[in-house]
């Protein structure tokens, strides 16, 4: 009984861990959508495919390396407006 007692502790407490995920998931979604266009795409290229802001970003957004940069300095600046800190741990 303890032993079902203790892995049902756990079992909710990971529920509560998944939960608080999601709720930051949807936070940080909902932040990435109120950003222009060519903001969302840069942060895309960048962080969640890992291109090159030296090479490839630049390339695919028809844009010289600096004004992705640019770009990329923008959206770093609004999605910290948005909100104080970015609640990722």
């Amino acid at each position: 009984a303890e032993i079902a007692a203790s892995a049902r502790q756990r079992a909710m407490d990971k529920l509560d861990e998944i939960d608080r995920l999601q709720a930051r998931k949807a936070n940080m979604d909902a932040r990435l959508a109120a950003l222009p266009d060519d903001q969302r795409r840069v942060l895309l290229y960048k962080y969640a495919y890992g291109w090159r802001m030296d090479s490839k970003v630049p390339y695919m957004m028809h844009a010289s390396r600096r004004t992705c940069f640019r770009i990329l300095d923008a959206a770093i600046d609004n999605l910290a407006r948005f909100g104080t800190q970015l609640d990722l741990y």
